[in-house]
């Protein structure tokens, strides 16, 4: 059998294989001007079929200037040489294209050839360059991030081998990356930690997810400890394989301070708020002892005392201590307490150190040594009459524990003031209580504090209506106005006086009463209270009055007829304007404690709160803001039924007013599966009239449809019955497919305080105000109200108003850009200076902490009059003023700021033309014009909610220039040495 011959390539073969493969050929001399290029070649050199014949000039042209002389040493080394020399080189097309390419080049030993012919391939390298670059590129760019981070970062393998970090976790470990590379947790940490960080390197790779876990660290390099939070992720190639892990250590120590600070205000302030309930039920010594363990839990002290100085300012009336502290005696047992006289400080102290008092007057003997302490005295006018203080804290007491010490004693004082007051005005009214004669005790402004039976049974009102109440109460207006200034008069000398008084019972009958006022002095010869003894003479008075009409002619009789109808009417007025001032005051007294709630509920749903405290927060609020709406019905219908309703003509859109009341329900109805739909398409776009009251009447109509429906629809349907006089008679109705009403409980639905069965109160809650109210503003409004129901079907509910066709006007819009104010104040006004005027000190938290929440830098002042010497020497962006306030109240302050104009002071009189805006529970329109005439801008009613809060400050403190951001927190310092402000409160 013949031998197989090995198969021969031919030339073509190979020529297509490097043309397949894009490998070019040349073949050239370099000492001579042989030069050959295959076509693959020319290609890669960027020459085109025309270039069949490429000269070695082109071949030269198209290498890079930087890289010939490289490529004309390598073809000299492989002429004289017999290994193929590799080389890479660029290359510039014609178009200006850069090319990487690499060569082989090696001496040709065909006997054919010329001698010195070498034979080179070209490889194009392009693509596989730019890899190169990018990588290296990439890598560069990571590394300077990294490096950037002020937070460590690391990178481990699989392995749990370091494989890089950067500068921040070279100061952490203490050493450089060189050193770290290659090692393992175990060769930087003790060891429990290190095995804690190898089980998280292996949970996150084995999870395929990122883990995380809070810890303290030390530095090595300065030895600074931080609280961080560790995050570890796994890390993966671009194929998806797990290489390694990476981690980050964020420094977390300011946020854990933050939550802290947050979590103590939370504390602090329901502290404050629980005082005075734990007052009611608990003697004076057993409140102080509950008021001190609440200063040392938040202070963290063992030990606190209070000291109550007796009236002649010199010998301890009342020393309390806490239980804690008493537990610590061992001398004489728990319990004993010292006889000892007044210590002597006179300011306030804070002592950081063993403090070497071998006396310890303060303290019950037998207490051990004290280290640290915090004391101060409170002062009544340049008179000690309280000292207090804490001490043996663990760590140095701050500022804040300075702060809270004061605050809470400050509250445990006026309540112990208020509770002694109370039983001294109780044991006088025991003393009196069994007189024969008629006794009142009033204030210095003649407001009713006490009264005996006698009084009652002479006037004929019980002792809860008139407590609190003033003399005027009892006022017929037939009185002549002398008789009241000569009694003022003479009070105020500090006289008594006796007159008689034409007054009025609670019955609407009159009487004489002969009076006797005389002012009540302290022991220090202050008046405190004026008393009154009375004595109904009306039966004397009438006899001789009869005896002298019949003295008179008929003409007289007629003439005193006419006088008693004028002096009726004058009663009738009398009595409006007694209302008036009532429900300004009741407003007054309900408002204010309102906002303290509302404003303290809204603080703490922004701090961190547990599912449970969320949730009561949350019913907390909701129940404030249905007790506020409650409140708002009664102020309603007394005010209508007082004729002080007053309505307002503004034109408005159609649609507005009832689409305002559908976005108000669409949650709960959608909630119970209920259609709420509008049908206006009767009226008119605009319309002329009140929009509030008409928003007000339609939601209560709207809220009651939604309640009493389980199923169904909801319309609210807007309708013109009638057009006269360039009016329109406007009927809205509200149709519901809920429980319906039978027709004989339909009337008795538009009486106060009504509902069409008392199940309905227990069952869907309400007061059976709403209806009257809206029967009312319809009336106002020249309309009626009325219902008509079928008990299982339904119900519809209308009022009818008289308005006016109304004229589109341009409706504001938002500004660009500030869709919330309080991030826009937090952004852009940081640190504005506000002077917020305001005497309740629960109040007063409440506003500086939403104020400073906001990045706002809030000054107080308690009165006007500090508010006014604050303002002559402190400039300020903005005011925010109480009303009613001692000593000085908000008009009277606005009305002396604005007087600065001319002052010399450039800075009082710079401040005179700042916003003042008024923040009080007066919310009747009679007090927004108060406020308006005595120079304030605008009028913020209480409760405060707080985004209408920051939106009115924005408003007036747009276009001032941004202040700089105020220092945070961290950057104060703490004082711990003694300073010289003694605090005094006013009586």
């Amino acid at each position: 059998m013949k031998p197989q011959l090995e198969p021969q390539i031919s030339h073509q073969d190979m020529v297509q294989a490097l043309h397949a493969a894009k490998l070019g050929i040349i073949s050239l001399d370099p000492d001579s001007d042989l030069f050959t290029m295959s076509a693959a070649a020319r290609g890669l050199f960027g020459l085109g079929e025309a270039d069949s014949s490429p000269t070695r000039d082109k071949f030269e042209q198209a290498i890079h200037p930087k890289d010939r002389e490289r490529v004309n040493h390598a073809l000299r080394d492989a002429k004289s040489g017999e290994e193929a020399i590799e080389f890479d080189y660029r290359v510039v097309l014609p178009d200006g294209e850069l090319r990487w390419l690499r060569s082989h080049a090696k001496l040709k030993s065909n006997e054919e050839e010329p001698s010195g012919t070498l034979l080179c391939t070209v490889m194009d390298r392009t693509q596989h360059k730019l890899d190169e670059i990018a990588s290296h590129d990439k890598n560069v760019f990571l590394r300077s991030v990294s490096n950037t981070l002020t937070d460590p970062m690391w990178l481990k393998d699989s392995g749990g081998k370091y494989v890089s970090c950067n500068r921040e976790f070279e100061r952490l470990v203490g050493a450089r990356e060189s050193e770290i590379v290659g090692k393992t947790d175990m060769d930087f940490f003790p060891a429990k930690d290190a095995g804690a960080y190898i089980e998280d390197d292996k949970y996150a790779m084995a999870s395929g997810r990122p883990t995380m876990r809070q810890e303290s660290i030390t530095y090595s390099d300065d030895g600074h400890k931080e609280r961080v939070e560790i995050i570890k992720a796994p890390l993966f190639s671009q194929d998806g394989a797990l290489v390694g892990v990476m981690g980050v250590a964020h420094d977390i120590s300011e946020r854990k301070q933050h939550e802290a600070f947050s979590a103590f205000q939370t504390r602090r302030a329901g502290a404050l708020l629980k005082l005075p309930e734990i007052a009611e039920s608990l003697d004076e010594v057993s409140f102080i002892q509950q008021g001190l363990k609440i200063i040392e839990d938040l202070t963290r002290s063992k030990v606190s005392f209070l000291q109550i100085v007796g009236e002649d300012h010199q010998d301890i009336d009342v020393s309390v201590f806490s239980q804690r502290t008493l537990a610590r005696c061992v001398a004489n047992g728990p319990g004993q307490q010292p006889e000892g006289s007044m210590a002597s400080v006179v300011d306030l102290q804070v002592i950081n150190e063993l403090y070497d008092d071998t006396e310890q007057a303060y303290l019950p003997r037998g207490f051990p040594q004290v280290q640290r302490l915090i004391e101060f005295p409170i002062e009544e006018d340049g008179k000690v009459v309280v000292i207090a203080g804490v001490a043996n804290k663990q760590l140095e007491y701050s500022d804040l524990d300075v702060e809270t010490v004061q605050l809470i004693v400050n509250d445990i004082w006026r309540i112990v003031q208020r509770q002694r007051t109370s039983f001294q005005l109780s044991k006088l009214a025991q003393a009196v209580e069994q007189s024969p004669e008629s006794i009142v005790i009033t204030d210095l402004s003649l407001n009713i504090e006490y009264t005996n039976s006698a009084f009652l049974k002479q006037t004929g009102y019980g002792a809860k209506e008139l407590t609190g109440q003033n003399l005027e109460i009892l006022k017929s207006g037939k009185t002549p106005e002398e008789a009241y200034g000569a009694m003022h008069r003479a009070l105020e000398r500090g006289r008594s006086f006796q007159g008689d008084f034409i007054n009025r019972r609670k019955d609407g009958s009159e009487y004489i009463d002969s009076a006797l006022m005389a002012p009540l002095r302290q022991s220090d010869g202050n008046i405190t209270h004026y008393v009154g003894i009375n004595s109904d003479v009306t039966e004397q008075k009438r006899i001789a009055a009869e005896l002298e009409s019949h003295r008179n002619h008929l003409e007289e009789v007629v003439e005193k007829r006419t006088e008693e109808l004028v002096e009726a009417q004058e009663r009738a007025e009398t009595a409006n304007q007694a209302k008036s001032e009532f429900l300004a005051n009741m407003s007054h007294e309900i408002r204010t404690p309102m906002n303290a709630i509302i404003g303290l509920t809204h603080l703490l749903h922004n701090t961190q709160l547990s599912v449970e405290q969320a949730e009561g927060l949350s019913k907390i609020n909701h129940s404030a803001g249905h007790l506020l709406s409650i409140i708002n019905d009664i102020l309603d219908i007394s005010k209508i039924e007082a004729a002080k309703m007053s309505l307002e003509n503004v034109p408005f859109k159609t649609d507005s007013l009832f689409e305002s009341v559908q976005s108000i329900l669409r949650d709960e109805s959608r909630t119970k599966g209920l259609k709420l739909e509008i049908d206006i398409r009767d009226l008119p776009p605009w319309l002329d009239g009140d929009l509030t009251r008409l928003r007000q009447a339609l939601l209560n109509y709207a809220s009651n449809a939604v309640k009493f429906s389980k199923q169904g629809t909801v319309k609210l349907i807007g309708k013109a019955l009638e057009r006269k006089n360039g009016k329109i008679l406007v009927r809205i109705e509200v149709r519901d497919t809920g429980i319906g009403i039978e027709a004989d409980k339909l009337e008795n639905l538009f009486q106060p305080f009504e509902q069409a069965d008392t199940s309905t109160t227990r069952r869907y809650g309400g007061t059976g105000l709403g209806l009257i109210i809206t029967r009312r503003l319809a009336e106002l409004m020249g309309g009626k109200a009325g219902a008509e129901s079928e008990p299982g079907v339904g119900s519809t509910f209308w009022f009818t108003a008289w308005l006016r066709p109304g004229v589109a006007t341009e409706e504001a819009l938002p500004e660009p850009g500030i869709l919330d104010a309080g991030d826009y104040l937090k952004t852009h006004y940081q640190g504005a200076s506000i002077l917020l005027v305001e005497d309740n000190l629960i109040n007063s938290e409440v506003a500086t902490s939403l104020l400073t929440r906001v990045g706002l830098a809030v000054e107080t002042a308690g009165n006007g009059l500090e508010a006014i010497e604050k303002v002559r020497t402190n400039p300020y962006d903005l005011i925010l003023m109480d009303i009613q306030m001692p000593l000085c109240d908000g008009l009277e302050a606005t009305r002396h700021i604005r007087a600065m104009a001319t002052a010399e002071n450039c800075v009082a009189a710079r401040n005179s033309c700042i916003p003042i805006l008024a923040m009080t529970a007066n919310v009747f329109e009679e007090d927004r014009k108060a406020c308006l005439r005595a120079g304030m801008v605008e009028l913020i009613g209480k409760p405060v909610e707080p985004s209408k809060l920051y939106t009115k400050i924005l408003k007036w403190i747009k276009g001032k220039k941004q202040p700089e951001k105020a220092k945070t927190a961290s950057q104060k310092k703490v004082r711990t040495k003694k300073v010289r402000t003694p605090i005094t409160l006013s009586a």
